[in-house]
């Protein structure tokens, strides 16, 4: 259980540093 804890955590992260990483440049975009 832990493991797969630790694989979701770990994709979760992925995403939201992607998310984070590109709203500026859509913030802008739409701007």
């Amino acid at each position: 259980m832990s493991l797969k804890a630790g694989i979701i955590g770990l994709i979760l992260v992925m995403l939201f540093m992607i998310i984070y990483y590109r709203l500026p440049g859509v913030l802008a975009s739409l701007a």
